[in-house]
């Protein structure tokens, strides 16, 4: 289920007008914290940081796809 929410984070973060923490509520986590851990854990970078290299996105979308097929 997290790696679902990670998945919709990381398309999520292409709307600049979204700060973290709307997205972190809106994908159901209380604390922005939290969800920045996961974010980071699942990833290996803060969402601020995958947000601002958008050209690396798909790349790590499709290594995290991978480790939790």
């Amino acid at each position: 289920m997290i790696h679902l929410r990670m998945e919709k984070a990381a398309n999520l973060l292409q709307y600049r007008e979204w700060t973290i923490s709307m997205i972190a509520l809106r994908l159901g986590y209380k604390d922005p914290y939290n969800f920045t851990h996961h974010f980071r854990k699942c990833f290996g970078c803060s969402p601020s940081r995958y947000r601002e290299h958008p050209e690396q996105q798909g790349i790590i979308i499709l290594c995290v796809l991978a480790i939790f097929s």
